[in-house]
């Protein structure tokens, strides 16, 4: 069965509402987020990275919005009674996204020069993968809800026309240790280092598309792209507590707002890294799950962790005294 679209019909509309790329704090993590988070999210994101899967999940407010729509024509001939499911038999519709991950990385300083620096590396891909979960995949979504499929006026003879809609959106997250702990070779303790700075972007590209059932070929309708930059930096107001002991409240700036999304292109436009990432959830690889990013953030081969016995950047504003 051939499939056709109406060329002016196509709409993709994006939204993001009250759009910011921050850190949240908590007890023993800092969030990499997109809104500032309440008691009840921060407390949801701490178990999660207690147990161990720290993605894959909707405990944040969602970044972004898609709202996509087309119409598409069959010929009469070969869909004699134009019918959704007559339509769905034949073809997959939905959203798959592209991500490309650049490195992500941290630095923590301790609350002096002499305390130094530790920098923790995290080598993620670089290159171009298909943004998905394992029970979905290649799609964003699962199958009943990908795209809602309805029959519509057609304005061409010999042609049943179909509307296809659908929505997404995306959360994009880390979390991250809040502290790290460092000695140097004279140290006789450890002393705690307080997270300074974290740097990671993020390209995506989200795009309605459709695949053929028989041939398992893909194409795109419309795409938008979008990237996500975490480029902050931290400092801290020191605090004495009741009890006496001392705390640190930080305070999270940048980065500038050209670095803030949404980023490339027309939102109908679908070009050639669009083609490419179609190209990549054709050939069934590689994919980047839940699963894949855990393991990524977890692996021993794939994260650096250096110390530095002197801060040569220190900066005596990182930490106000009481």
């Amino acid at each position: 069965m051939n499939i056709e679209f109406d060329e002016d019909a196509h709409k993709f509309f994006v939204d993001f509402p009250d759009w910011k790329t921050t850190m949240n704090f908590g007890d023993k993590f800092a969030f990499l987020v997109n809104s500032e988070l309440n008691g009840l999210q921060m407390a949801a994101l701490s178990r999660v990275a207690e147990g161990g899967g720290l993605f894959g999940n909707n405990i944040t407010s969602a970044a972004i919005f898609f709202d996509a729509s087309a119409t598409a024509f069959v010929s009469a001939k070969e869909m004699p009674v134009p019918t959704p499911q007559a339509l769905e038999a034949a073809f997959d519709f939905g959203f798959v996204q592209g991500i490309k991950q650049s490195d992500l990385h941290l630095d923590y300083w301790g609350l002096s020069k002499s305390d130094g620096v530790v920098s923790v590396h995290t080598s993620l891909s670089n290159r171009e993968e298909v943004d998905t979960a394992e029970t979905v995949k290649p799609f964003t979504k699962i199958a009943a809800n990908r795209c809602k499929v309805t029959t519509t006026q057609s304005n061409r003879p010999g042609f049943h026309a179909f509307r296809l809609h659908a929505k997404h959106s995306d959360h994009p997250q880390f979390i991250v240790n809040r502290l790290q702990n460092a000695q140097g070779p004279h140290d006789l303790l450890s002393h705690k280092m307080f997270l300074r700075r974290a740097d990671c972007q993020l390209d995506f590209s989200t795009i309605f598309c459709f695949r053929d059932k028989k041939s398992g070929k893909f194409d795109g309708i419309s795409a938008a792209e979008w990237r996500i930059r975490w480029k902050h930096v931290a400092t801290y107001q020191e605090k004495r507590a009741t009890d006496g002991s001392l705390e640190y409240v930080p305070t999270v700036s940048g980065p500038d707002r050209s670095d803030l999304m949404p980023s490339a292109g027309n939102p109908a436009a679908v070009g050639a890294r669009e083609r490419n990432i179609l190209a990549i959830a054709q050939a069934g690889g590689p994919f980047l799950t839940p699963d894949a990013l855990n393991a990524r953030m977890r692996s021993a081969s794939g994260v650096t962790k250096t110390f530095a016995e002197s801060n040569a950047d220190f900066d005596p504003s990182f930490v106000k005294r009481v």
